[in-house]
């Protein structure tokens, strides 16, 4: 990559995809703080050459906002959607449904994180059903929407409603992601973390490990999952020994 990058002209839009690309590679080997400044790098040459409304440039809002959220900045990440939505709706692609999709699905995933799962709900159900309606069923990008749908209904105890969209997100996922891919360890884990509510803690206990196992299978640094899973693991253990 940075044998593509020196050699394209410094106001080429190409850097500026490169960059964006980037940040997706370190994104998805959870190298967050590189994939920050690689958006926000993107972002600089898209403004740089005029490309202030394009589609690029909300693709990299969107990217650069669930980054944020990943860390945890929930702050961080609503400004980006602000400027994604705001850029969309001056933007020639206005009309672009997928777009339009990704940007609310965005704000959706803030919201669940201030707590508003009403509006979280609204807001993913529309998404699902604007993804349904242009992509392939078996693609991972409803799966990750059916996913943050469970997400929601788990927060509003609906668990039998969340077991659904999450059992759902794996099937999907499980089809259309590589086998190394960090949503299929979040699948896995949010089936285990409803089992467990349920006291199914054998089947809890084989969905973590089934997490986990990923985890082992292709090393990252991604200690915090990591011990999350452990944890999980030996608290299913002592259950089972209770029980």
């Amino acid at each position: 990559m940075k044998l593509i990058l020196s050699k394209l002209p410094s106001d080429d839009k190409a850097i500026g995809n490169a960059y964006n690309l980037l940040g997706l590679l370190y994104k998805a080997t959870h190298r967050l703080e590189e994939s920050v400044e690689c958006y926000q790098k993107a972002l600089d040459i898209y403004t740089q050459l005029n490309y202030h409304n394009s589609s690029q440039i909300i693709a990299t809002h969107y990217n650069l906002g669930l980054v944020y959220l990943t860390l945890g900045d929930s702050r961080s990440a609503e400004e980006q959607q602000i400027q994604a939505e705001e850029k969309l709706s001056k933007s020639p692609q206005i009309q672009d449904s997928l777009l339009r999709a990704q940007v609310e699905g965005l704000k959706a995933k803030i919201q669940t994180e201030y707590g508003d799962n009403t509006n979280a709900l609204k807001s993913l159900e529309k998404v699902l059903k604007d993804k349904e309606q242009r992509l392939p069923p078996i693609h991972s990008s409803i799966a990750s929407t059916l996913n943050d749908i469970g997400i929601v209904h788990e927060n509003m105890n609906n668990n039998v409603k969340a077991f659904e969209y999450f059992k759902k997100a794996l099937e999907i996922g499980k089809k259309s992601l590589p086998p190394d891919h960090l949503d299929l360890v979040d699948y896995y884990t949010n089936i285990g973390r409803i089992y467990d509510k349920q006291k199914q803690f054998q089947l809890a206990l084989g969905q973590f490990q089934l997490a986990l196992q990923i985890m082992d299978d292709y090393p990252r640094d991604d200690i915090d999952r990591i011990f999350k899973l452990n944890t999980y693991i030996t608290d299913m253990t002592k259950k089972l020994r209770q029980s």
